[in-house]
Parts: C-alpha cells; structure tokens; sequence
C-alpha cells in the first residue's frame, strides 16, 4: 500500500492560496455563518480493491472507503489522531480488510431491499 500526495506546487494548488482567503473574507458577508472551513484532500491510499481518500476537515481527518456505488467514511477526531501521518497509519491492512468485509454486508443488504421491490 503506498500514499499518494497531492502536489504542493500545482495551478490547482496555487489557486486555492489565492481563493481561500477570499472565500474567507467575502462569504461571510454574502451569507452570514460563524465560521467557514474549507475541506482539504490530504491524499489517496492506493489499494486494488477500493479507492481510499483521506481528508482534513472541521479539526477531524475523514477516510472515505468507495467501492463500486458504495462508500464508507469513517470521521476521526484531530485530538485522537493529531497528525497526518498518524492519521495514514490508522489505514492499514486490517483496517482496510474489515472495510471490505462490511462493503460485502452492505451489498447484500441493498440487495435484499431491492429484491422487496
């Protein structure tokens, strides 16, 4: 299993330097909320039975499982996991066996429900 990062020093990267703190400072106004935060993609963990995407989002690290049309996201707290590469390790093999094997009850499960149809 290996971890692919996103580059650092892409256009896409560049715009959103210069985007965000714009969003920032105008979107309060248009719509007034307490506060705004922007959901950051850390990486992708490659793996030849699931696409696996880890996020950086509300001091919480998401890990977002997807298998053909299901998806799992597992959100855990910044306090749990306070680093990015802690929050990498959580993603082993075990962890990722276990995904595989609900993705298998969630299946059947929206099988049988649209078997009732």
């Amino acid at each position: 299993m290996t971890f692919v990062r996103e580059p650092e020093n892409t256009s896409l990267g560049a715009w959103r330097q210069a985007v965000a703190p714009l969003l920032y400072n105008i979107l309060p106004i248009l719509a007034p909320v307490n506060y705004l935060v922007l959901m950051r993609v850390i990486g992708e963990i490659n793996h030849p039975e699931c696409k696996v995407t880890l996020f950086h989002w509300n001091n919480r690290y998401l890990i977002k499982i997807e298998q053909d049309l299901l998806e799992q996201t597992f959100k855990v707290a910044e306090y749990d996991v306070p680093t990015e590469d802690e929050a990498r390790r959580l993603v082993d093999e075990e962890f990722l066996a276990a995904a595989l094997r609900q993705f298998s009850a969630m299946r059947q499960a929206l099988h049988d429900a649209l078997q009732k149809i």
